[in-house]
């Protein structure tokens, strides 16, 4: 999926190289990382830049490489993944995270409640 030259491809126009490679519209690709339409559409005209973890996002859902994103460098894509090939494992963890976080969120207000 590399093209040439990517290092020298601004940090924005990565990011609408992997939108357009699973083509997504903005507000789909937004929707996916967890950001607004208009915050994905800030992003692709370098208005302002993702979060941290809007990229470890970006990065687990479309397996992209975090070197690539953050310098063009390297390969697109890690673990050989191509674009069609199936995302619901990265995506499904998404959900785990947030079971786990709910649960953690529970442990730390019962352990409060006790201290009171």
């Amino acid at each position: 999926m590399q093209e040439r030259n990517e290092v020298y491809l601004p940090f924005y126009d990565r990011l609408k190289a992997v939108r357009l490679d699973h083509g997504l519209s903005m507000k789909a690709m937004a929707a996916s990382v967890g950001v607004t339409g208009p915050t994905w559409s800030n992003y692709e005209k370098d208005i302002t830049f993702p979060s941290p973890g809007t990229c470890w996002n970006i990065q687990c859902v479309y397996h992209v490489s975090e070197e690539w994103l953050m310098t063009g460098a390297g390969e697109r894509y890690e673990d050989g993944y191509k674009p069609g090939d199936p995302l619901g494992e990265k995506s499904d963890y998404f959900e785990e995270l947030k079971r786990e976080a709910e649960k953690l969120r529970e442990k730390l207000v019962k352990a409060l409640e006790q201290k009171d």
